[in-house]
C-alpha cells in the first residue's frame, strides 16, 4: 500500500522508518523471572517522535490524496540538482551507516521537491570507496545539523565518515571522502555521487568549492 502523507508531517514520515530501525537496533529482549523484559536506549527526543509518528501513521489512509502545490514548486522551485542542494533542512540521528544516512537524506530532499522537473538521488560509488578502505557501512554517530543547506549537510556527513579523523578542513587532501554532482552510473542523468577525492580527480569530476584549497584549481 502506498502512503502519501500530508504536508504537515511529510518530513517526519520520510524519517520515521529510520527511527524505527534505530529503535530496533537499540532494543534488547530478555527473560527475567519468567517475564519478558524489553529495554531500549535512545535520545530523549526519540519517545515523543516515535509516538507522534505512530499516531499520524495510523490516522493517514493509504493512498490518501493531498492538496498539492506541485505547480508552484515546478514554476518557482529548484530547476536542477545544484538548486536543490541550496534548500535548507535539518537532519539528525544518533547512529547510522553511511548508506542509510545518504538514503534518508535523499528521501528528505525528495519530500521538498514535489513537482520539480528533475529527480533527486544520491548514489554511493562503492568501487571508488573500496580503494580507500571505506565501506557503505561506515558508521556516522551523533549527527545534528539544524537549518543548513543540503550541500552543507552532505559535506558534514562525508566529513563524519572520512577514514582520517584528524582532518580540520574539508579542503585538506586527507579528506578522502567527498561528494560531487555527476552522471548517474546507471543512467547518465545528473545525481549526487559519494566518491573519493582520488576517484573524482581521475574521472574529471568538478569538486565543490568546499573541498578545494584556496588558490588551487583542483
Amino acid at each position: 500500500m502506498a502512503l502519501n502523507p500530508p504536508t504537515y508531517w511529510k518530513k517526519l514520515a520520510f524519517r520515521y522508518p529510520g527511527m524505527v530501525r534505530e529503535l530496533f537496533n537499540q532494543t534488547r529482549v530478555g527473560v527475567e523471572d519468567q517475564t519478558a523484559v524489553v529495554n531500549g536506549v535512545l535520545p530523549a527526543s526519540a519517545a515523543h517522535n516515535l509516538v507522534l509518528g505512530g499516531e499520524l501513521l495510523a490516522s493517514t489512509a493509504p493512498g490518501e490524496a493531498v492538496v498539492a502545490t506541485s505547480t508552484a514548486v515546478a514554476s518557482t522551485g529548484p530547476k536542477s540538482i545544484a538548486d536543490a542542494l541550496q534548500l535548507k533542512t535539518s537532519f539528525n540521528f544518533a547512529n547510522q551507516s553511511l548508506e542509510f544516512a545518504m538514503r534518508d537524506l535523499a528521501e528528505d530532499v525528495k519530500g521538498m521537491l514535489k513537482g520539480a522537473p528533475f529527480e533527486f538521488a544520491i548514489k554511493i560509488i562503492g568501487d571508488d570507496l573500496k580503494i580507500e578502505g571505506i565501506t557503505r557501512n561506515q558508521s556516522i554517530r551523533d549527527f545534528d545539523q539544524k537549518d543548513q543547506t543540503v550541500a552543507d549537510i552532505l559535506t558534514a556527513l562525508v566529513r563524519k565518515a572520512n577514514p582520517v579523523t584528524t582532518v580540520k578542513d574539508p579542503s585538506e587532501k586527507d579528506q578522502k571522502l567527498v561528494w560531487v554532482i555527476g552522471p548517474d552510473p546507471e543512467g547518465g542523468k545528473e545525481v549526487v555521487l559519494i566518491t573519493t577525492r582520488a576517484a573524482a580527480g581521475a574521472k574529471k569530476y568538478m569538486l565543490p568549492g568546499v573541498f578545494v584549497g584556496k588558490g588551487s584549481g583542483k
